[in-house]
Formats: C-alpha cells, structure tokens, sequence
C-alpha cells in the first residue's frame, strides 16, 4: 500500500542545481606557478614602477655608502671606529623592512596597501637628501693634504694650525640624515617586496625567482653609475684623491634627491594594484694610510663589486635557479676568504702595498654575498602565502639585515683591545702590524665557522616546499626570534650610535679604549 507521506519520485531534474568542482591546488597552475596571472613580463607597464624604484635604490644607496670613505673618513677625517658605525648605522633602517612589510600587508590606506606606502617613503627620503644638498660640509680637517701622512708627533707648529680639529663632529648630521632617507626608502622598497614577490609566484616553477633576480639586477647597475658619480666626482685632494678639482657633496646629494622625486612619481603613475579591504675598524685607516687608496679607484672597486654581483645574479637566473643552495654557499664562502688572505697579509706587512692588490681581489666577496642573499629570497617566495607577502618577506631581510650591524658592534668590541686607531697606523711598525693582524685572523675564523650554519638551510625549492607542508608552526621559535632580533637590533643601534657622538665614543661598548 502506497504511504500518503511520502511524495511519489520525480525523474524531472531541478533546475536549481549549479556545476561545482574541487578548486584547483597550486599544483595545478601553469608549470608549478604559485598563483594565477601568468608569468610577468618585466618591461611592461605593470612592473616597470617597481623597475624603476629598484633603480632609484641603487642610484641612491650607492651614493650614500660611497659617501662614507672619501668624505667621512678622508675629508672629516672621522676616527675608524666613527666611519665602521656610520656604514653601519645608514644600513640599520633596513632592520624596519618587516614593519613596514606587515603595514603595508594588514592596514590599507584608501583602499591600497603598496601605492601609498611607497609614495610617502620616497616623499620623506626626498626631504632628507634636499636637506643634505642645503647644509654646508664646513671645511676639511687637514688645510694641507699632505698632513695625513705625517705622524702628529713630527707636526711643526704651523702644521698643526692647519688641522681642523671640529671636522669630525660635522660628520654626525650627514650620518643621520643618510639614516633617515635610508628609512623612507625601506618603507618603500617594503611595500614593493610585497608586489615582486607577487610576481615571483606567478612564474613557473623552473624559472621562479628570474623577476626578482633582474629586479636585483637592475639595482646593481644602477649603483655602479652612483659609484662612478661619487669616485670621479669626489678625488679631489681634500677627499684623498689627485685630481686638482671636485665635485661637493652637496651637488651629489642633489643628484640623489632627484632620482627619489622620479621613484616617488613612477610609483603613483605606474604601480598598479586592486583595491584591498581594511666587518673589521681597521679597514679604513688601511685604505687611506697604508694602500693610499684614492676615492675615484674606490668607486671603481665599488663599480667592479656592483658588476661582479650583477653577473653573480645574472647567472644564477640562467642556470642556477636548481643549483643546490648549500653547496654554492660554502664553495664561495671558503673561496673569499682563501682569496682575500694574500692581500690583507701583503698590505699589512708591507710586502707589497698597492691600491689595486688591496680592492682587486677581495671584489671576490661580492659573489657569497649576493649569492647568499638571492638565496634567501628565492626561499621566501616558496614560504610566502597571500595577503601576508611584504610582511614575511621583510622578516626575512630584517633577520639578513641586523646580522651586519650586530656583526660590527662584536668586531668593534674586539678591536678595542687591540690598538688600531689611525695614530698607530701612521707609525706603522712591526706591533701595529701584529695587531692588525690578530684582528683580521679573528674575523677569518668567524668567516669559516659562519658556514656550520648553512645546515639549516634546505637545498632547494622543493625541499622548502615540502618543510613548509610538514613542519608546521613552532610557537617557541617563533618567541626565540623574535626575542634574539630585538635584542641585536636595541643593542647594535644604541652601541653605533655612541660611536658617532663625541662624549660617548670613548665608551669600551663603543669600541673606545675607555673615557
């Protein structure tokens, strides 16, 4: 008997149905690629703001490091401790790319997380170089150049009312201005770490790294025409160089300030993006007294090392993308520091001394450390997921970052038993020699054993993949990160910023022999 409750079968179909299906994994997209959009071309208009913000980089960085020796140490003449801080206290901005990343990543300003964060960073580094092209440099600390290689103990008296003893001091605003345009450049750059790891993923796994690699590329070249700007403009004698003229400093900054004015513009006009909801204190003074380096053959050393780092990235993109990353770290690790051992040793000990024998081969350098770098990028583009990229992304440089710093507080530490100060320099005999030497061996040994360390790193894309899918979180380390970064960041600004003031530099934990 049929049962009235229940409604008789229809064979009709409804018409309410709709066609689903699984969504499609990662694994799915064209040639392994991480996210949809096909891979970018990087002339198109897309990404030639970022281009161009990369290239304002190196113009820009370029110049602001390249400042450091011939003006700071040769025109100021600013003590080896004050010049080692100041490389490292106008990188220090850099440790902020995280912060700026996660900004940029979680707190839209009109709807656009990159747009406006590279607008203003360019913006304020802006007015940070139109105010170094305002100030005055003041007049160089010897009147006769001549002076720097006399021993002050041999100085007649006519001689010595030619030194300008408050040279040093008018080095400190130039330092913290350079501090300060680096920052607006880092909450620049870390807006657009976010768009260019955008792209990364959207390329196929074989190639997936090649726009940043010429994003890095392209930064490099730029530099090595900033090196050469700085070189030839600054071998003026009063910067340690021969030429009889110089450009100013003043008319450099300048330069600098109008490539940040055309970052700032490409990166409104051309960035396009939808719509979101809410080393060793000692180096200079070896430079200047003993290897009579010149800033223009400097900046050619700096041009070398840009384009050795170009070509170190150029084939990487070309055939090392499946490289093993462990092997070419140690291999080229190892190799710098054989390399660079000879002519330390000939220029310490006098066996031959020659501007060349010292900035040739240490150029060599500039390989593990692009090659290190470009390293850890490539594996952040695996590890990065949407929404967070800038973010993870300037994690990953803040913690590559603040090693150099904190490096230099160690180092700087240490040389402080040791006497390396430029008055010794000038004596130059066997137990300055000695101590420059203890110096240089301890760094060495840092070098090698930096190595161990590669074991951490996995080999390759798929490696890193894989961790990411199995490991899973780690609370306690993620708290031990955080906590060793803050305290190398506290301690690495506050310990390079005494250097560079006067009633603080004799400090022990300044690298001063005591006050």
């Amino acid at each position: 008997m049929d049962n009235p409750k229940v409604p008789p079968l229809s064979v009709n179909s409804p018409s309410n149905f709709r066609e689903l299906k699984t969504p499609d994994s990662p694994n799915t997209l064209e040639d392994g690629a991480l996210r949809p959009g096909g891979p970018p071309n990087i002339y198109s208009r897309e990404t030639i703001g970022i281009l161009i913000q990369y290239g304002a980089l190196g113009v820009i960085n370029g110049t602001i490091y390249g400042l450091v020796y011939p003006f700071l140490n040769n025109y100021l003449r600013m003590s080896g401790t004050a010049t080692a801080s100041a490389k490292v206290l106008v990188r220090i901005p850099w440790s902020f790319r995280m912060f700026f990343g996660i900004l940029s990543d979680c707190f839209p300003i009109w709807g656009d997380r990159r747009r406006p964060y590279m607008v203003l960073g360019w913006i304020f580094a802006t007015i940070c170089l139109v105010l170094m092209v305002i100030f005055p440099t003041g007049d160089p600390y010897y009147g006769d150049p001549d002076l720097a290689y006399v021993s002050a103990t041999n100085l007649t008296s006519d001689q010595v009312a030619l030194i300008n003893e408050d040279a040093p001091e008018g080095g400190t605003k130039y330092i913290l201005l350079m501090i300060f345009a680096n920052l607006g450049m880092t909450m620049a750059i870390a807006a657009s770490d976010g768009v260019v790891i955008e792209f990364a993923q959207r390329e196929p796994t074989e190639v997936r790294g090649s726009a940043l690699t010429m994003m890095q590329v392209f930064k490099q070249v730029m530099s090595i025409l900033s090196s050469a700007m700085v070189g030839f403009g600054l071998n003026g004698e009063d910067f340690g160089g021969s030429f009889s003229r110089s450009m100013s400093v003043n008319a450099i900054s300048a330069v600098c300030a109008g490539a940040a004015l055309i970052a700032t513009a490409s990166s409104w006009l051309f960035v396009a993006e939808n719509k979101e909801p809410a080393n060793v204190t000692a180096v200079s003074p070896i430079e200047s007294l003993w290897a009579k380096v010149e800033p223009v053959n400097d900046a050619i050393s700096s041009i070398l090392a840009a384009l050795v780092s170009a070509v170190s990235l150029y084939v990487i993109k070309r055939w090392g993308l499946t490289w093993n990353w462990r092997t070419i770290i140690v291999i080229t690790q190892l190799s710098v520091v054989f390399v660079d051992c000879f002519p330390t040793f000939f220029t310490i000990w006098d066996v031959y001394r020659s501007q060349w024998m010292w900035l040739g081969p240490p150029l060599l350098e500039e390989v593990p450390s692009t090659i290190s770098k470009i390293v850890s990028q490539y594996a952040t583009i695996e590890i990065v997921e949407g929404g967070n990229e800038a973010a993870v992304f300037g994690l990953i440089t803040t913690c590559q970052t603040i090693a150099s710093p904190f490096a230099t507080v160690i180092y700087k530490n240490i040389d402080a038993h040791f006497d390396t100060s430029k008055a010794y320099f000038q004596v130059d005999d066997t137990y300055v020699r000695n101590q420059v030497t203890y110096c240089y061996l301890i760094a060495y040994a840092f070098q090698i054993c930096s190595v161990a360390w590669v074991i951490l790193l996995p080999r390759q894309k798929a490696e890193t993949l894989e961790l990411k899918r199995t490991e899973g979180k780690n609370q306690l380390a993620g708290v031990v990160t955080i906590v060793v970064f803050t305290f190398c960041f506290v301690w690495s600004i506050m310990t390079n910023l005494m250097t560079i003031f006067p009633s603080t530099s004799c400090l022990t934990i300044a690298g001063g022999t005591g006050c």
